[in-house]
C-alpha cells in the first residue's frame, strides 16, 4: 500500500465526515460504500505488512497519522450525533433505541391510562 492509497482512504473518511454534518441520510449511506471498502482495504495492508523504503514509510506515516486523525473526527461526529438524537427522543418520550440488526426497538407501557371525554 502507498501513502496515496492511505490518502484515497483518507479521502473516503471525510466524505463519510462531510455527509454526517448533511441533513441528509442519502448522503451518509452513499459514503458508507466507500467506508466500507476503506476499512476492508486497511485490514488486508495491515495482514500483509509493511515492507517499504524507509522514505516510503515516512510518507506512510504521516498519512497514517493524518487518516488517524479523520478517523476520531469521524467517531466524534457519530457519538455526538447520536447523543443529539437519543436527547430528542427522551425529550418527545420516544426513547426506544435500535435493535442490533439496526431496526427501531419496541416502545414498552411503563403505566396505563384512559381518558374519559364527556360533553
Amino acid at each position: 500500500m502507498t501513502h496515496s492509497d492511505i490518502r484515497k482512504i483518507r479521502d473516503d473518511v471525510s466524505g463519510v465526515c462531510a455527509a454526517l454534518t448533511t441533513p441528509d441520510p442519502g448522503e451518509i449511506a452513499a459514503q458508507m460504500v466507500g467506508l466500507d471498502a476503506a476499512v476492508r482495504q486497511l485490514s488486508e495492508w495491515e495482514r500483509s505488512g509493511v515492507q517499504d523504503g524507509e522514505e516510503e514509510r515516512g510518507l506512510l506515516r504521516a498519512e497514517l497519522e493524518a487518516l488517524q486523525s479523520e478517523l476520531r473526527r469521524t467517531e466524534h461526529l457519530i457519538r455526538n450525533g447520536d447523543e443529539f438524537w437519543r436527547g430528542w427522543a427522551r425529550l418527545l418520550g420516544m426513547d426506544t433505541g435500535y435493535t442490533p440488526s439496526g431496526l427501531p426497538g419496541v416502545i414498552q407501557a411503563t403505566s396505563r391510562s384512559r381518558v374519559k371525554v364527556e360533553g
